[in-house]
């Protein structure tokens, strides 16, 4: 529920301040050692904050990766690239999905697999484009 909250608000604030690069980082970092804090802490007050806290940075983030999509690539290509991110953004959900039973009966476990995955997103985070660069145009 969070997360629907945050998308009208957290994108409003963050695209006309246009720092969606920024808040990316941030996120995702915030996110992973939330959910490094989750696997050695494992309170309900605790586990109910931080899963708000998440969903409340996280869920945006789709939107604002559509918005760039659609100021950084021209219009020949956004709905191959939207497509592109929808595949790869399914493929690995259902990978971590997959994954995700061999750790339904350790919390800690699965808490750091989430971890492990919003770290690896955080590094890949670091190459985006910068806010609102040059668009590019498919040649015909």
């Amino acid at each position: 529920i969070t997360g629907l909250i945050g998308i009208p608000v957290v994108n409003s604030i963050i695209i006309d301040r246009k720092i969606e690069s920024i808040f990316l980082k941030i996120s995702l970092l915030l996110s992973s050692i939330s959910f490094c804090f989750l696997a050695f802490v494992l309170n309900s007050m605790i586990l109910l904050t931080l899963i708000s806290l998440t969903g409340f940075l996280l869920l945006p983030l789709y939107a604002i990766i559509m918005y760039w999509i659609e100021e950084h690539f021209g219009e020949g290509i956004q709905g191959t690239v939207t497509g592109l991110v929808g595949l790869v953004s399914r493929a690995l959900s259902g990978l971590s999905l997959i994954f995700t039973y061999y750790f339904v009966a350790n919390t800690r476990m699965y808490f750091s697999f989430i971890a492990l995955l919003l770290i690896i997103s955080f590094i890949s985070s670091i190459a985006p484009p910068k806010n609102h660069g040059p668009h590019i145009e498919v040649s015909r």
